[in-house]
């Protein structure tokens, strides 16, 4: 039957799956490593790090003429994109939207 013991090893708290099995006479233990009790990197903040760039290439006029056209079309995906792709050429970035 397996079950968590929970080792400390130079002060840091270490989860481990323990089976206990018979080998002759004697009870042996087969132990598993399943992680640390506690992470030792935690992030302070899960939202840092780099912000997205919304601003692309300059789009020529055909390129401006097949998103104007898109922006009424009955697709969401293909609409959206349109729109993304406008309001880059417009040049606003994602904290301007």
């Amino acid at each position: 039957m397996a079950h968590i013991e929970i080792y400390t090893i130079k002060g840091r708290k270490y989860r481990y799956e323990v089976t206990n099995y018979r080998a002759g006479k004697k009870v042996k233990h087969k132990k598993k490593y399943l992680g640390p009790l506690e992470p030792i990197n935690k992030r302070r903040n899960p939202d840092a790090g780099r912000k997205p760039k919304l601003k692309v290439r300059e789009l020529t006029k055909k390129g401006r003429d097949f998103i104007q056209k898109n922006l009424k079309n009955s697709k969401s995906f293909t609409k959206d994109r349109a729109r993304i792709l406008h309001l880059s050429d417009e040049g606003n970035t994602v904290s301007n939207c």
